[in-house]
């Protein structure tokens, strides 16, 4: 199929027409030249070990209890700063408990020393052992 055109406007009005009808630049001042594409690049699979996650807690003494805080925020995989947030939730209150009760009665802390790190009275802290060992009782 060949046109014929009388002058450069048509041939140009043309050629933006197919442009614009395969979906290329409809503006385009001229003819752009097609690129080569590039040559793949052959990347050798790297295998990478898993992290391991390490927690920082903030404002606790690196003693015992901020092991005891890590361990369990791992078990969980959350973060310590949720455990220590004021947060309701039923799932951290549970983690929570956890903490509290191995903190007191497995660590030896005392119900003012575990409600000072996790910004509690030493009541919740008493508390919250009352209703891990009411949850975790053996039923007989």
């Amino acid at each position: 199929m060949k046109q014929d055109f009388d002058n450069y406007n048509e041939l140009r009005a043309h050629y933006m027409a197919v442009r614009k009808r395969l979906g290329g630049l409809g503006n385009s001042p001229g003819l752009v030249p097609l690129r080569h594409p590039e040559e793949p690049k052959i990347v050798s699979p790297v295998i990478e070990e898993a992290p391991q996650v390490i927690w920082e807690v903030d404002g606790l003494p690196k003693n015992r209890f901020s092991g005891l805080l890590i361990s369990v925020a791992q078990k969980y995989n959350i973060s310590p700063k949720s455990i220590m947030e004021p947060n309701r939730r039923q799932n951290i209150i549970k983690i929570r408990r956890e903490v509290v009760y191995q903190a007191v009665k497995e660590l030896g802390y005392s119900a003012s020393q575990v409600g000072r790190w996790l910004q509690r009275d030493h009541t919740t802290i008493l508390h919250d052992v009352y209703c891990y060992e009411r949850d975790h009782a053996p039923t007989a």
